[in-house]
């Protein structure tokens, strides 16, 4: 098994009461770096299992979607309920739908959330 040590990286998952565990972790004779924050598939895990940073990331695409939709709705002049509602089906509830499947809990309760929605 080959590992490449400029892009593996180690996460400790942990309570934030204990330390971060003090040995370094060595894989085909690479130290492994540490690292607080990791994003995979779209969503940041830290050391701690907030998703503060994943809700944060997720809603800022989302704004950018809306962004969009402010656009074409700028660009076409007034458009109908059905219209805006399809676009808002198409560019939004796609990424909320995603943050909500990929394990990010209550992202529609979550304040920041509701900026964009």
């Amino acid at each position: 098994m080959g590992v490449n040590p400029e892009k593996g990286q180690v996460i400790h998952i942990r309570n934030q009461q204990r330390r971060r565990c003090p040995s370094a972790l060595t894989v085909c004779e690479n130290t492994m770096e540490y690292v607080s924050n990791y994003k995979y598939l779209g969503c940041w895990v830290n050391e701690f299992i907030s998703n503060e940073k994943t809700v944060e990331s997720l809603t800022a695409a989302a704004g950018r979607s809306f962004g969009r939709i402010v656009n074409i709705f700028k660009r076409m002049g007034d458009m109908g309920y059905e219209t805006f509602h399809t676009l808002y089906q198409s560019y939004i509830l796609p990424v909320a739908n995603y943050a909500a499947g990929s394990g990010v809990s209550k992202i529609t309760q979550h304040p920041r959330f509701y900026r964009i929605a």
